[in-house]
């Protein structure tokens, strides 16, 4: 076990002043201190506290994921880990990350510095500072929709997409839709370019074309929408499947403003299955993926990696949801 002598020795000062360092003391500088919190989180020291049996913290970091009320996407993951924390006595603190934190803090030294013995974290896009930092992490750590490869101490969690989009497929092809469009969230997300793949391998396993013209990335807020529909329709798109419900309701918005029946004109197919599914008009047919066990495996796998098991990857398997979005195909 490493011990604050050991970080001493190695950075040739006293062991107070690594026990200041690490302690957050004011009389050091700041660049002596990051030096300190570097050093440790490389050679593996963790603090007394994260390694006792009471009083144990985790972080869960969001960023740029609504969470705070039931009909948000995040609620349900943050519910089930909370319980599934509290069952293992650890105790659960959520932090609202923003990219000047991600600039201003490196990621292993934020989570040793504030008493953290890992993280789940939600909503990171490919462009965050501290998504390449994962590559290396120290510390365990539970990626929602990302992916770390090599790295023992970093495990993703997520719904499979390749069912997920085989079922959205087949459905469609059963009321005899060809042309079938593909919006995409943000374009430098993990999980819209797995989605994209699934689609794409879901369309030839049914033995139909996929046309570049009609996958799209965005936010999909309006008018932002009015422009993705344009190109789809021009190539006859009779359905459109969507990266998630956010997108999914405000395509059915898009079409009723612009005079396209759902689904008499377009089927639509949501994902994540959130309330707003089924309030929508038309309801929204969608693919489910269990919120609330995502949360509670999420930090089932965060135990394990405190444990030290490696542990690489864990899906759900996601439920096709059909209501009134979709339907059979029209004569074009």
């Amino acid at each position: 076990m490493v011990t604050i002598k050991n970080i001493a020795d190695s950075l040739n000062i006293s062991t107070s002043t690594v026990s200041k360092a690490l302690n957050d003391a004011t009389d050091i500088s700041a660049e002596l201190r990051q030096a300190v919190l570097e050093k440790a989180v490389e050679m593996g020291y963790t603090t007394k506290s994260s390694r006792k049996k009471i009083n144990r913290k985790l972080a869960v970091l969001i960023k740029n994921m609504a969470y705070g009320t039931q009909k948000d996407f995040g609620y349900n993951i943050l519910l089930g880990f909370r319980q599934a924390a509290m069952n293992r006595d650890w105790n659960v603190e959520v932090v609202d990350v923003t990219r000047d934190l991600m600039v201003n803090e490196k990621y292993d030294t934020y989570l040793l510095k504030h008493g953290f013995s890992g993280a789940f974290c939600l909503g990171f896009t490919l462009r965050d500072p501290w998504t390449t930092q994962f590559q290396t992490s120290q510390m365990p750590t539970v990626l929602l929709d990302n992916f770390v490869s090599e790295n023992p101490h970093v495990a993703c969690i997520g719904t499979e997409n390749t069912e997920s989009m085989e079922y959205a497929i087949q459905h469609l092809v059963m009321l005899h839709h060809r042309r079938i469009a593909f919006f995409c969230g943000e374009a430098h997300s993990r999980v819209s370019q797995d989605r994209l793949d699934a689609f794409e391998r879901a369309m030839e396993a049914q033995g139909l074309k996929v046309h570049n013209e009609m996958i799209l990335f965005g936010d999909y807020l309006t008018p932002e929408v009015r422009n993705h529909l344009a190109p789809a329709f021009e190539k006859n798109a009779t359905a459109i499947v969507c990266a998630n419900d956010i997108i999914a309701a405000n395509v059915i918005d898009e079409c009723v403003r612009c005079g396209r029946r759902v689904p008499e004109d377009v089927s639509v197919i949501g994902f994540d299955d959130i309330p707003l599914a089924s309030i929508t008009e038309p309801p929204l047919t969608t693919i489910r993926q269990n919120r609330k066990n995502i949360g509670m495996l999420a930090m089932t796998v965060l135990s394990e990696l405190c444990d030290h098991v490696p542990i690489a990857l864990v899906q759900i398997r996601p439920q096709l949801i059909i209501r009134g979005s979709t339907a059979k195909a029209p004569e074009l």
